[in-house]
């Protein structure tokens, strides 16, 4: 997604922002804030009769946290018992999805990518809302998933790092600081190019439209 260069740059100059970073920005905050679906988790286990039964179905909000996909429940009395409810497949990490698919008016599919289970379905969602809802879902998390892909190495999490790694935080605080003055420096960059520009326009317009004079005149300024 973005690097916390390109987030620090959006967010103190929304003027030198990219329209791809903005779009992703946009993204990664929709996706923060989660939308309320039905997720319809199959059960792995057969009864009696060697048939399965009814899929389990809860209502959570799907949010994004740090490169993954987050289930939690909206009303915890739709379990009665807390390890009831599958919390660990309700954790999909971005670097195990490998495609989003709609379907019906409401319904979206987070496809895996192992390649030993090819079209592998890690969530079964449907929007409680409308389709427009459904719709900003699936396009925010598919534009966070290319933008993520184009990450490299280092700035990717595995689905076994700890979120809470004091050692994580470190590194994290250290690359924020680190961002923060090469953002400063390019800020600075942007807005010395955008002076010159205008002192340009300025005297071409003051040389009657004499275009290399005026040139000539705002590098000696």
């Amino acid at each position: 997604m973005l690097t916390p260069q390109q987030l620090i740059i959006g967010l103190i100059c929304p003027c030198l922002e990219s329209q791809e970073d903005r779009s992703i920005r946009e993204s990664v905050a929709l996706l923060q804030k989660g939308k309320l679906f039905k997720w319809r988790k199959k059960k792995s286990s057969s009864n009696m009769f060697g048939m399965f039964g009814s899929d389990d179905v809860y209502t959570v909000r799907v949010y994004l946290a740090q490169h993954r996909l987050i289930c939690a429940l909206e009303d915890d009395s739709q379990v009665k018992d807390d390890n009831a409810f599958p919390a660990d497949d309700g954790r999909v990490g971005f670097s195990r999805i490998g495609g989003i698919k709609t379907k019906g008016t409401l319904g979206v599919s987070i496809i895996g990518n192992h390649p030993q289970r090819p079209g592998e379905v890690l969530l079964d969602l449907e929007c409680t809302t409308n389709k427009q809802d459904r719709n900003e879902f699936s396009d925010s998390l598919n534009i966070c998933l290319e933008a993520y892909r184009k990450l490299p190495d280092d700035g990717m999490e595995t689905d076994n790092e700890s979120e809470s790694s004091s050692s994580g935080g470190n590194i994290l605080k250290a690359r924020a600081q680190r961002a923060a003055h090469f953002a400063k420096q390019e800020i600075e960059m942007k807005q010395r190019k955008r002076e010159r520009e205008a002192r340009k326009a300025k005297y071409v317009k003051d040389a009657g439209g004499l275009k290399y004079t005026a040139l000539a005149m705002a590098n000696r300024a």
